[in-house]
């Protein structure tokens, strides 16, 4: 029996598991194939009239895939092709619980949820990138109510300060208590935004001395912000105090650092704050009473709106790839279609994204007219 003529055959580009793959195979002018093996067990399917290799590949590896067939001169042939199957990459990541034992342990995630005249719904979770080596999550957020306002603060602590989980976290219980009571002694939102922003950069301060330790140990940024809704229609006519939604949603915010916070009214975007940066190209500035002292609060009234987003530059840098992205509509009507309906545990499973090259921890914070129908979820692990 004559042994089949060896062929060798090419393919346009390599597989990885868990991505779709579709690819035609080169083989010798007049080859017919037939069968083949060689491949089983990889996900992939063969399509002998078509010569065609497609599928979702469920395992790596270096398979041979042997076509037995025959030539244009009828001659039995098979033709051998390597074709290697490389790894998920999301795979390799490892999720090394931190350690609850050391100072300042928090959880790796936390979610919850206010309603009110206005929800507020946070999600706060750990970036691959500590995931993979058991670090913790230096990220935290919270939200509370005071009177007609609710409030948000986000901050995303220094990834090259030892402790900066508990610096965000302070920042964040320091602002939102400040808030609260400004409230009841200012009727000016900026007034109480900014005297809020210089408690919490005082409060890290106090957080060294007490430590012993260099406050820049505790180094975060810090976003505030706050959404007050119109008065009740029966009150249409009566005069309100400043800042009390006299002529629609009243909107303000105040921050040092870098992450983003904007509102989304459904059509349109409107920016809350600027990025402040570092000394160095792609730093970022951190709290401080100087740079407390410097920033300045940014109020709006709108007649409607669907959210108001702040969140840190794990969120922002790879939902908005580049600057121009975080005013294009259209981006934000796809990040809103994806979490506008969200309660905040989804939303804390959402924030497990997949996006090259963006494993930062990542928390959010959205502030919107209320949605009976989210529900309310207890903030987690102290509305951090």
């Amino acid at each position: 029996m004559t042994a089949p003529r060896q062929l060798r055959g090419q393919i346009a580009y390599a597989a990885r598991v868990g991505q779709p793959y579709d690819a035609l195979i080169e083989a010798e002018p007049g080859f017919v194939a037939a069968t083949a093996d060689g491949h089983v067990g990889s996900g992939l399917v063969f399509e002998p009239a078509a010569l065609r290799l497609h599928g979702t590949p469920v395992a790596d590896g270096y398979f041979t895939l042997r076509i037995q067939g025959i030539c244009a001169d009828g001659a039995a042939a098979e033709l051998t092709l390597d074709l290697p199957i490389s790894p998920d990459p999301w795979a390799l990541w490892q999720d090394i619980p931190s350690d609850q034992d050391a100072p300042f342990a928090r959880p790796d995630t936390a979610f919850g949820a206010l309603t009110g005249l206005a929800d507020a719904r946070m999600a706060s979770r750990r970036g691959r990138k500590h995931a993979h080596a058991g670090a913790h999550r230096e990220d935290a957020t919270g939200i509370a109510q005071a009177g007609r306002w609710t409030l948000a603060a986000v901050a995303d602590g220094a990834g090259s300060a030892e402790l900066s989980r508990e610096g965000a976290r302070v920042a964040v219980e320091a602002a939102l208590d400040a808030m609260r009571a400004g409230i009841e002694q200012a009727h000016d939102p900026a007034d109480w935004l900014v005297a809020a922003l210089g408690v919490a950069a005082a409060a890290l301060g106090d957080l060294a001395q007490r430590e012993a330790r260099p406050v820049e140990n505790f180094a975060t940024t810090l976003m505030l912000g706050a959404l007050c809704p119109p008065p009740k229609a029966a009150s249409k006519t009566s005069a309100s105090a400043p800042g009390q939604g006299d002529a629609g949603w009243q909107a303000g915010c105040i921050a040092v650092g870098d992450g983003l916070a904007a509102i989304w009214d459904g059509e349109g975007v409107l920016a809350m704050m600027e990025a402040d940066g570092g000394e160095f190209a792609g730093q970022t500035r951190f709290l401080s009473p100087q740079a407390a002292a410097e920033a300045r609060a940014r109020l709006a009234t709108l007649p409607g709106l669907s959210g108001f987003c702040l969140m840190t530059d794990g969120v922002s840098d790879a939902q908005f790839p580049a600057p121009v992205d975080e005013g294009d509509p259209a981006h934000w009507r796809r990040l809103w279609t994806e979490i506008g309906g969200l309660d905040a545990a989804a939303l804390c499973d959402w924030l497990s994204f997949r996006v090259q090259g963006e494993h930062d921890d990542r928390s959010i914070v959205i502030l919107s007219p209320p949605a009976p129908l989210l529900g309310a979820t207890p903030p987690s692990e102290g509305a951090q």
